[in-house]
């Protein structure tokens, strides 16, 4: 008896780790089949792209390397085929976990261009927050910014989108949302033909007719036709690319600065069975007469970002 004994402990441990090992490898390439599953039938290239060839490239990654990192891998190259630049892999708490993207946004240096009191200026930055209450809390202290520095002196205003990296488009458009006052301001596409349109009423943020960020005591400026600066830079992406698409095709508008990264796309969170979540490109962002900008958004006046400021400033000043 203690010798049976004695061996089922050796069994245990010799060989329940290699049981634990192959099950977690059971789950990793069960996540992946699945999300690979999920990008067939949603990803925005989903009609261009060979699954059979992905899915071998996949695998091929996956056993090549044990454990997460064999993992995260194989998801990448998955990313690198279905060519959104914008796709990626999240955790349960929404830390990133791997994605692929060929694009290299950058902007650091700024100007420093000063200007008096008959310029209004107001620099949106990335903005991420989940949180209802920072999303309000966002929006409102960029109409309160803009409530500040209004007046009947003013000449022009500047939008400074060069910072922005993306994040939540929704509070964005709520804060900017008394410059371009009520409207339409563009659309999600979908490969399907289905769009959904987004834009600006009263203080919020609008998709598909519903509210999303809302401003209570929403201001409005003092001058509707009053013209428009909108600066870019190839760091400018994602919601800071829907930010300036809102402002395509709007009056008295001009765009200075460099073509923005390229990432204008609509994406959505898928949930795994793991609890990871993909966060997957399935659509495009489009202005207000449906021109969408995979490759990016493209300035009246391409210039350096780093002086597109002072560009702007000295345009204002000579009318």
């Amino acid at each position: 008896m203690e010798r049976l004994t004695s061996l089922f402990f050796i069994f245990h441990f010799l060989f329940f780790p290699l049981l634990v090992t192959a099950s977690e490898e059971d789950e990793y390439k069960t996540s992946l089949v699945e999300a690979i599953d999920i990008m067939q039938k949603q990803s925005i290239h989903r009609n261009e792209i060979d699954w059979i060839n992905l899915r071998y490239k996949a695998m091929k990654e996956l056993r090549a390397t044990e454990g997460i990192a064999g993992y995260k891998n194989a998801m990448r190259e998955a990313f690198r085929l279905i060519n959104t630049n914008h796709s990626y892999l999240l955790n349960s708490d929404y830390d990133f976990l791997t994605g692929y993207s060929d694009k290299r946004c950058r902007f650091e240096a700024d100007d420093n261009t000063s200007f008096g009191r008959h310029i209004g200026y107001i620099r949106v930055d990335t903005f991420s927050s989940k949180s209802p209450q920072e999303q309000v809390k966002y929006a409102t202290k960029l109409q309160n910014q803009i409530r500040q520095q209004d007046s009947t002196e003013l000449k022009a205003w500047i939008v400074d989108l060069r910072y922005n990296g993306g994040g939540n488009m929704y509070p964005m458009l709520a804060g900017v949302g008394p410059l371009l006052g009520n409207g339409r301001f563009g659309y999600f596409i979908y490969p399907d033909g289905d769009t959904a349109e987004f834009g600006y009423y009263e203080g919020a943020s609008i998709l598909k007719k519903r509210k999303k960020t809302i401003v209570e005591s929403p201001y409005k400026v003092k001058n509707n036709d009053i013209e428009l600066y909108i600066l870019t830079s190839s760091r400018t992406a994602s919601s800071g690319e829907a930010l300036a698409i809102a402002f395509k095709e709007a009056p008295n508008t001009t765009f200075i600065g460099e073509i923005t990264c390229g990432l204008a796309t609509v994406n959505r969170n898928f949930k795994l069975k793991n609890q990871n979540i993909l966060n997957l490109t399935v659509g495009l962002m489009a202005d207000r007469i449906k021109n969408t900008y995979e490759n990016g958004i493209v300035p009246d006046v391409e210039i350096e970002a780093s002086k597109a400021k002072k560009y702007a400033v000295e345009v204002i000043n000579s009318k």
